[in-house]
């Protein structure tokens, strides 16, 4: 095999590559991975670069939680309330005086919050402990919110 072809299939395998990195450009990371296959081909072969940008609307239920898992905040196109998003609070730790009632208070040690979903309500407020829907969960038109 001359260089030519050898060249000819390092150019398909990053091809390859590419097009299997499209199919996931559910963040930043495998979007940036996505434009660097893309300007390696572009050298290879002479053109100019189609980089792609995270997409930030018409997102599965799925692809908001890991956007959520990886800090961005997301919310549902079709929701009433202007402000609204829903993000995940990741877990923490209270100490027994800082209980806000007399169960917690009683708690020996401190006192662990898991990690859960909240949202932010049109009012301002925050609601702990988010649940979705069955149509929030079937639904394709999540957004990441600035």
């Amino acid at each position: 095999m001359d260089n030519i072809d050898k060249l000819k299939e390092n150019i398909e395998t990053i091809n390859k590559l590419k097009d299997i990195q499209k199919k996931s450009l559910a963040d930043d990371y495998m979007v940036g991975m996505f434009n660097g296959l893309e300007l390696a081909l572009t050298v290879l072969e002479t053109r100019n670069p189609e980089y792609k940008e995270l997409n930030k609307t018409n997102l599965s239920f799925g692809q908001a939680i890991e956007l959520m898992k990886k800090g961005y905040k997301v919310a549902r196109e079709g929701w009433n309330g202007k402000g609204m998003f829903i993000y995940i609070q990741n877990s923490s730790f209270i100490t027994q005086e800082m209980g806000r009632n007399e169960v917690l208070k009683n708690i020996d040690g401190d006192i662990k919050i898991n990690a859960h979903i909240d949202m932010k309500t049109v009012d301002g407020s925050i609601t702990i402990g988010w649940l979705a829907s069955q149509s929030d969960m079937l639904s394709n038109d999540w957004v990441i919110v600035e």
